[in-house]
């Protein structure tokens, strides 16, 4: 699933006007990876709380997020 997801979004950042996105495919792609490598229970509801923290982190926010299950990013603080 996850390669038809990365095939849909590179068609999608080819398009007149998205073509900004493209630099972001890879790392949303780590993201999701990452989501559920580290949610060692399995928990669904965590992981995709950890993988919708990746739109805030794009716009440079790293904490008060959205979901009570991830509500801040797991890095260090960043300079």
């Amino acid at each position: 699933m996850l390669q038809r997801d990365q095939e849909v979004t590179l068609q999608i950042a080819k398009d007149k006007g998205n073509e900004d996105l493209q630099q972001w495919v890879k790392p949303c792609e780590k993201h999701f990876y990452w989501s559920a490598t580290t949610t060692s229970d399995g928990n669904k509801s965590v992981i995709l709380a950890k993988f919708k923290s990746f739109l805030s982190h794009v716009v440079n926010k790293h904490s008060g997020l959205e979901d009570p299950l991830f509500n801040k990013c797991a890095h260090d603080e960043m300079a």
